[in-house]
């Protein structure tokens, strides 16, 4: 916590005042117990306040009241409209005591808007603050939702391309030689002629590597791009285009690719699922 800045936030001069709701009476009370700055600050607050009253410890007549409540609802009206504490003006009168009652009005008037502009000014802090709160959450869960109608779109698209009866699908699974389980799926659209991977299963590859795509054209290797398994997220990674193929391999190279496959680095290699 920020004790100055708590100090200076109005919140002490409105509790001074008694002008605090009982829950946030019990939060500056608790503060002042954990926080000895906090109380030192309530004191002088309070001691300023009974300085004050006692400067104009005098019982006023009945007939001054009128005089009193106008001084104090012209100084709160102003404090609105200017945001600022108000400076009060009253006309001379022709009693002497009179002076003497106008300026404790005008006093009296003046401690309630500085009061007030203090009390307002805590109060417009802390819905500032909330609604800062509140639209950052508000942000956040636009983001979220964001994300996942995007999420909720590519995998849409996803099956609309597993679902087309015009989509050919190659099951990659390990070669020899690597470890059981591993596996890529391709899936080749007659139509369009574009090429898709779905991996399922293949180890992270080491810094500096990436997986190549290769389609196997009458036992010929043709390059179908790199791709990072990491930012696949478990859908469809859109490759290049090929007429058609016998099979697909995916073999590991340095970043960027390779123009020809190292095939003692295949992971997994796959034909044409066969219609059931």
């Amino acid at each position: 916590m920020d004790i100055q800045e708590y100090i200076d936030s109005g919140l002490l001069e409105a509790y001074a005042l008694g002008m605090l709701t009982e829950a946030e009476r019990k939060k500056v009370e608790n503060d002042m117990r954990a926080y000895p700055a906090i109380a030192e600050a309530v004191k002088e607050h309070e001691a300023l306040l009974t300085s004050f009253s006692k400067g104009f410890a005098v019982t006023p007549k009945p007939e001054w009241r009128a005089g009193i409540l106008a001084a104090t609802l012209h100084a709160n009206h102003a404090a609105a409209v200017s945001n600022e504490p108000a400076k009060h003006t009253v006309a001379p009168q022709k009693h002497g005591n009179g002076k003497k009652w106008l300026a404790i009005a005008a006093g009296v008037a003046l401690l309630c808007s500085l009061a007030i502009n203090a009390y307002q000014s805590y109060r417009l802090s802390a819905f500032d603050q909330a609604l800062f709160l509140a639209n950052l959450r508000i942000a956040g869960l636009e983001a979220q939702n964001n994300n996942m109608l995007a999420s909720y779109k590519d995998m849409q698209n996803d099956m609309a391309i597993y679902r087309d009866p015009a989509t050919a699908m190659f099951v990659m699974k390990s070669v020899k030689g690597r470890k059981e389980g591993l596996r890529a799926d391709v899936l080749w659209h007659a139509e369009t002629e574009m090429v898709y991977v779905d991996v399922k299963e293949l180890p992270i590859p080491p810094r500096g590597k990436q997986y190549q795509l290769w389609a196997l054209v009458k036992d010929a290797p043709v390059d179908m791009g790199v791709f990072d398994i990491h930012k696949l997220d478990g859908g469809l990674q859109k490759m290049r285009a090929i007429p058609g193929a016998d099979a697909f391999a995916v073999t590991l190279e340095k970043t960027g690719g390779s123009s020809s496959p190292n095939l003692e680095e295949m992971y997994v290699y796959g034909t044409p699922l066969k219609p059931a």
